[in-house]
């Protein structure tokens, strides 16, 4: 009654297959691996190459369609036709069509005459990848075809196609009670669903027999959103609350009736896993899961896994329609989150740093914007140059996608180490609605630091905060005023400020010790665990043992004294950091930004420099243009580029800002009384402790902790006028370096408001003089030995200093002096780069102009001196001098920004160099202390100064205008006669 026929367009198939087969035959597979390897046999290599000239010659011959026809042109064969569709339960909604891939979808054929099968499980395969596609069977022996006179028959089908499957009533079909998918996505359903088809009492020949296919299972749409962002959703769970079946394995199918029996093996419950990304918020998320018909009344429970947390969004109740097999029904559930009442961290401002003090509590800050979220503009310029760096509020916003607790630690206790968190670990979320983090403390206060990050959807840090946890601490009421700063009582990240100084513990003492940081980031880096320059344990130098819950960050040392699995620093210093390369500063800046948990250096291997010069002391490259050496002097708002506010890099809490040098000045100062404890210097002045830090080494060995048991390194705000301050050796003894930006360092915070200088009594001498060896050898040289006496001048000159380090001594010789006048002059050291480093005249320019600020703050006279005449330095190289022979100009370019600076505020400029200069811009001959030195004047040249520095101090003191304000009615008659 049938037969069986060849078919033009089938051969396609047909060869396709059997193509496929051959190039399967060059594979073989490896007992027990998923590697496959290739077999370069030389027969089946030959059998390769003819079958694919074969397939490629009928593909040209035999494989065009005909036009009108899809896919045979022989009116005998019998053409199916198939479609999936889930019908919507709710005519409302949109139903879904499931789409086939052409070869890869196959379905079995039964054919049958009333209760005789004719034709059992005939495989034949889609034409198309369409919602709609015709079956084309590839075995040119098994295709079905009309015959002439043939009757009516039925068909009957069913998908996937399994070669087993011969009984039409019994065929094998299953539930899964575990799914996996995407979110919003439906191609996996079919993977996930058994689908059937019955066309029966078709006559013959018909063009086309129509397939349209059912589906055993229900598929369900679960439509969730919550009213806060649950990131990471890892799993779905979707439960049957009343015990109904919702998934099965083993059952069957019968093909004539459709009717399913389950098999023994039942589930309660479907468990979804999502794959890839996947978000739950305010706007709905959409997951399609295959379930067993469910009757109407039952109620399904819905549970997801985001994270590390777990919650049920909630149940909803089958609608009077009951699930139904082989249709689409869509639930919606939206979840509320309780009402949470939390601390705002940020409501009196954004910062990097945020202290949390109580247990068990739930705080919040701001997480949409950068630091403190200030647009700022900085100006300023290099060699005449002018630089301009900003951020706007546009550059400040930020938008999360999710919140994570990246590292933490607790200090070392008479118990030993503290592997718990300051930060509930699983407390910690983002909400996207409000743009807030939250997180919790634990019931039993874990004192420490924490860091949690932002990320965004891709998985990139985009900004991080220090959760800074002391308990029952106030750093108002502990702070302390130091000169016209109100100074915290303790390093940033401290445990402890007064109260560990007495301790002779090394342990104990070691609470005191902040967290460490580089010049100009945020982020900060763990303190050490005990006073002790040898490390513990294994030669852990690396501080504080601080552990992650990250996964992929953790490094495993449970072999260690000091270790666990889940560790985020360890003991090999260039696991630690991360090879910012020859990257200048932006793109620097922008990875710190990236991975805040990791030390910048210029490489990792071994994590060290070639020499101290190179870029690796330095954590960005800063060699190269004027504007690359220059363009991280913002970074912490300091006075170098303007008023030293608070930037977005600033790592002090809200209201707070990195100390300046000014501050430090009177903290440290001789008048700060200092008395040495066990491990620091106490100030009665000032009743503030400030510890031995030591520094974290910039490059060599991974920046391990050196020096702490003897020295005070303090981090100040400022890039030019001495970034660190290093108190060491005898009591009193302190001065300030430019540090590399590379090294760490602790610092102090102190209010962001400052009030007003407390002025001087002004009873010291007549005048200060501050400047390097030209003003300390003045009284020596000059053939008027009472020059000084009778003027009542003081000089505090000191051979070879830049103005750098001469303003590191300004409050000591200075203000402690509390002088009517004081006289500034200096810069030659700089430009001749005593200090081994460039130097802009801007960058003298700052530091001579910060010492004026705070001399006019305190209330006294200013004199400028400009910087003397000098076009060679006889103490450097030949070839020094030869590649800077416009030192002559760039004398007169200093002196031109000191003038116009001194003339805008008031201040009195002297003007030694037009008086000793020669045609050149070098000293005149007859002024040089000798013929080859023309750096130093000589007894004659002194004279010459002499004369303008008397004039410039009476005029000081004596003219109303030579600064703000200030003016006495006696001191104008002295004025009007002093010409």
């Amino acid at each position: 009654m049938y037969d069986f026929r060849p078919v033009r367009n089938e051969v396609c198939v047909y060869l396709k297959y059997h193509l496929e087969l051959a190039v399967s035959g060059i594979f073989e597979r490896r007992e027990g691996s998923n590697d496959t390897n290739l077999k370069f046999q030389p027969q089946i290599m030959e059998k390769l190459r003819l079958l694919t000239l074969l397939f490629l010659t009928v593909v040209i011959a035999a494989c065009q369609k005909d036009p009108t026809q899809n896919g045979s042109s022989d009116p005998d064969v019998v053409s199916f036709q198939g479609s999936v569709s889930f019908k919507t339960v709710d005519p409302a909604e949109k139903g879904l069509d499931l789409i086939w891939n052409a070869d890869v979808d196959r379905i079995g054929l039964f054919a049958a005459d009333g209760e005789t099968v004719e034709h059992a499980n005939i495989y034949y395969a889609a034409f198309s990848s369409a919602a709609n596609t015709q079956f084309v069977c590839p075995s040119q022996d098994r295709r079905i075809v009309w015959s002439a006179g043939a009757a009516s028959r039925d068909f009957y089908a069913y998908y996937p196609y399994r070669t087993t499957y011969d009984d039409l009533t019994a065929v094998p079909v299953a539930i899964a009670a575990k799914q996996k998918g995407a979110a919003g996505a439906t191609k996996h359903l079919k993977q996930l669903v058994n689908l059937y088809a019955v066309s029966k009492g078709v006559k013959g020949p018909v063009e086309t027999v129509s397939l349209p296919f059912e589906s055993v299972a229900a598929v369900i749409e679960l439509r969730l959103a919550a009213d806060r962002t649950l990131s990471d959703v890892r799993n779905i769970t979707l439960r049957s609350t009343d015990g109904g079946m919702l998934a099965f394995e083993t059952g069957s199918l019968n093909l004539r009736n459709g009717a399913v029996t389950p098999g023994e093996q039942t589930a309660a419950e479907i468990n979804y896993e999502i794959e890839g990304q996947a978000t739950i918020s305010r706007t709905p998320t959409s997951f399609f899961l295959a379930v067993n018909p469910v009757e109407a009344g039952k109620t399904l429970e819905v549970l997801v896994d985001y994270g590390e947390k777990h919650l049920s969004l909630g149940s909803v109740v089958v609608p009077e329609s009951g699930i139904p097999g082989g249709k689409l029904t869509v639930f919606s559930l939206g979840y509320e989150f309780p009402q949470r009442i939390a601390e705002d961290l940020s409501a009196n401002g954004t910062a990097n740093t945020y202290l949390v003090t109580k247990p068990g509590t739930t705080y919040k800050f701001r997480a949409m914007v950068k630091g403190n979220g200030t647009p700022r503009t900085y100006s300023y310029s290099v060699n005449g140059r002018p630089v301009t760096k900003s951020y706007s509020e546009a550059d400040l916003a930020i938008k999360p996608a999710v919140a994570k607790l990246v590292w933490y630690n607790s200090p070392k206790t008479a118990d030993g180490w503290v592997r718990e968190s300051p930060v509930i670990i699983e407390s910690v979320e983002y909400d996207d609605w409000e743009g807030n983090v939250y997180f919790t403390t634990p019931a039993e206060f874990v004192p420490g630091n924490a860091l949690i990050a932002v990320y965004d959807a891709g998985g990139e840090v985009l900004w991080s905060w220090n959760i800074w946890a002391v308990e029952n601490y106030d750093c108002n009421a502990e702070a302390r005023q130091v000169g016209r700063y109100m100074m915290m009582d303790r390093n940033l990240g401290a445990m402890a400020g007064r109260e560990a100084m007495n301790s002779s513990d090394k342990r104990a003492a070691a609470w005191a010790l902040g967290n460490y940081y580089q010049w100009g980031r945020k982020d900060p880096f763990p303190a050490a665990a005990e006073y002790d320059d040898t490390g513990f344990g294994s030669e852990m130098y690396w501080g504080l043992p601080t552990y992650t819950p990250i996964e992929e960050l953790q490094q495993d040392y449970s072999s260690e004294s000091w270790g666990a699995r889940n560790m985020m620093f360890g003991k090999i210093g260039a696991n630690n950091a991360y090879a910012v390369g020859d990257k200048a500063v932006d793109d620097a800046v922008a990875l710190s930004v990236k991975y805040p948990y990791r030390w910048m250096a210029k490489e990792v291997s071994g994590v060290q420099a070639d020499n101290w010069h190179t870029p690796s002391y330095s954590w960005f490259n800063n060699t190269g243009s004027a504007e690359n050496q220059t363009g991280w002097f913002w970074l912490w708002g300091s006075e170098y580029v303007g008023d030293n506010l608070k930037s977005i890099y600033d790592p002090c809490p809200a209201g707070w800002k990195v100390a300046p040098p000014e501050a430090l000045d009177f903290a440290l100062g001789s008048v700060a009384e200092l008395d040495e404890k066990p491990f620091g210097r106490y100030s009665r002045a000032y009743d503030l402790y400030f510890p031995y830090t030591g520094q974290r080494q910039s490059a060599f060995n991974g920046s391990h902790i050196r020096s702490l048991t003897n020295k005070m390194l303090v981090l100040t705000s400022s890039s030019a006028s001495g970034n660190y301050y290093p108190v060491q050796g005898s009591l009193g003894g302190y001065s300030s370096y430019n540090s590399y930006t590379g090294a760490g360092y602790q610092l102090r915070c102190v209010r962001e408001q400052t009030t007003a200088m407390p002025k001087g009594r002004l009873e010291g001498p007549r005048a200060v003089l501050i400047g390097n060896s030209i003003t300390e050898v003045w009284q020596g040289r000059t053939d008027n030995k009472t020059f000084f006496s009778d003027n009542d001048y003081l000089p505090k000159g000191i051979s070879g200093q830049t103005s750098l380090q001469i303003s590191a001594r300004f409050y000591n010789d200075v203000i402690v002096n509390d002088p009517a006048c004081v006289v500034i002059a200096c810069g030659v050291n700089d430009l001749a780069e005593n200090d081994g480093q460039p130097c802009s005249i801007e960058r003298v320019f700052a530091d001579i102009r910060l010492m004026a600020e705070t001399g006019a703050a305190r209330g006294f006279k200013i004199v400028i001196g400009s910087t003397p005449p000098a076009n060679r330095i006889w103490w450097q190289s030949e070839e020094w001098n030869a590649a800077h022979a416009d030192l002559g100009q760039r004398v007169v370019e200093l002196n031109r920004l000191l003038k116009q600076y001194a003339e805008e505020r008031g201040f009195v400029y002297a003007d030694y160099h037009s008086a000793l200069k020669d045609d050149q811009n070098g000293l005149k001959l007859e002024y040089s202390w000798t013929p080859d030195d023309r750096v130093h004047p000589s007894a004659a040249g002194y004279a010459v100064m002499e004369k303008i520095l008397k004039k410039a101090v009476d005029k000081a003191l004596f003219d109303p205008n030579a600064t703000d304000g200030d003016g006495q009615i006696d001191d104008l008659d002295k004025w009007e006669g002093w010409e």
